[in-house]
């Protein structure tokens, strides 16, 4: 497994860590199920691996960006927390930068994967910390006034009905909230 994870870090120094499926097909393929989930529990509790969310890596490894890395990871940064909730697309954003399309791309993908960025749809991301401003003014808004409808929520974010729909969708899917009929309530 520790071998494993190794050649998986060198080979995608900007990814958290490879899926947990992943890793048990390729170092516990031939284990039965209920064995398999154990030898992983026990590389987990004796901090071998770390765990976070899906990915899993080894316990010592952490994403290191380079001068140029750095450099992207702070514009697309600056960009999605200066639109908040009228977030630009990474295409649009990439017609405005100087560097090559693929290093924003694994860039891009790590700032999703490490959680700075909140992807809620193929193509809608937020910044961590508008995305959890908008939980918390979703939630005040709901205790308030016991449920909330879309056209409410965008004006409380000053957003388009677009980004409104994909956050209270998103939301839906992770059980923040839930519909009933036009309106969403606390799940």
């Amino acid at each position: 497994m520790k071998d494993i994870l190794k050649l998986f870090h060198d080979k995608n120094p900007l990814k958290y860590g490879i899926s947990k499926e992943e890793l048990k097909s390729k170092a516990l393929e031939d284990m039965k199920q209920r064995l398999s989930d154990a030898v992983f529990g026990y590389f987990e509790a004796s901090n071998t691996i770390k765990v976070n969310g899906q990915y899993v890596s080894l316990k010592e490894f952490e994403i290191s960006f380079n001068k140029t890395q750095s450099e992207i990871k702070d514009f697309l940064l600056k960009k999605y927390r200066e639109n908040k909730y009228n977030p630009p697309k990474l295409s649009e954003l990439m017609q405005t930068m100087s560097f090559d399309k693929n290093e924003i791309q694994k860039v891009y993908n790590s700032l999703i994967d490490m959680g700075e960025l909140v992807k809620v749809d193929e193509e809608i991301v937020f910044a961590k910390e508008a995305y959890n401003e908008s939980i918390d003014i979703l939630k005040t808004f709901i205790k308030e006034n016991k449920a909330i409808q879309l056209g409410e929520f965008r004006d409380l974010l000053g957003t388009s009905r677009k980004y409104a729909i994909a956050l209270l969708d998103y939301f839906d899917q992770n059980k923040i909230t839930k519909r009933q009929e036009d309106k969403r309530v606390l799940f």
